[in-house]
């Protein structure tokens, strides 16, 4: 399996194929995943192997869905662009066209719940600034008592315990907000 294309529209950027094309090669058999996604090896295989695959010469075929709440001259042909190319290769029109695209794709990702909400995020990041700085600030109080009468190893060893019980309290992973971040996440304690 190669690599995974979530949408149409960055398909369309990496096949450099319009819009109108990919409508057509997928009623015509393009394979598509049961979760809408493409599998981009296979999207390349299916158009090697359907080299004369064109649209139909109707002449009333545009680039772009029709979308009214955007007023782009529709008869502009786009230039196909991948992530590499610099915007100011494109004409305005299509910078607009890819923002809106991405703009959708964002608005998408949103309603799909993948995205967070930049206040959640600003409120969980400095609730955890908060307490970490309340932890370090109570640990001299605490480790005082403890390292009273010990050996200068023994001393290391307890204010050590003590620092990853702090560092495991703050990087705690039963947040809800970490759900994904759980299973993920490179951090070693």
């Amino acid at each position: 399996m190669g690599e995974i294309i979530k949408s149409k529209i960055v398909l369309q950027t990496r096949i450099r194929k319009s819009m109108p094309w990919i409508t057509a090669a997928l009623a015509a058999g393009l394979p598509r995943n049961a979760d809408k996604t493409f599998d981009l090896d296979a999207v390349h295989q299916w158009i090697a192997e359907h080299p004369d695959f064109a649209l139909p010469k109707s002449g009333n075929e545009t680039l772009w869905p029709q979308d009214r709440s955007t007023r782009l001259d529709r008869g502009a042909v786009p230039a196909m662009v991948d992530e590499n190319t610099p915007a100011a290769n494109l004409s305005p029109i299509e910078r607009q066209r890819l923002a809106v695209a991405g703009l959708r794709e964002l608005d998408l990702a949103q309603r799909r719940g993948e995205l967070l909400q930049r206040a959640e995020v600003e409120r969980l990041f400095v609730s955890r600034c908060i307490e970490l700085k309340r932890g370090m600030m109570a640990l001299p109080r605490r480790a005082a008592p403890m390292v009273i009468g010990v050996s200068v190893l023994e001393a290391q060893t307890i204010l050590e315990a003590e620092v990853r019980k702090l560092l495991e309290t703050y990087s705690r992973r039963d947040d809800p907000m970490l759900e994904d971040v759980n299973e993920q996440s490179p951090v070693a304690m």
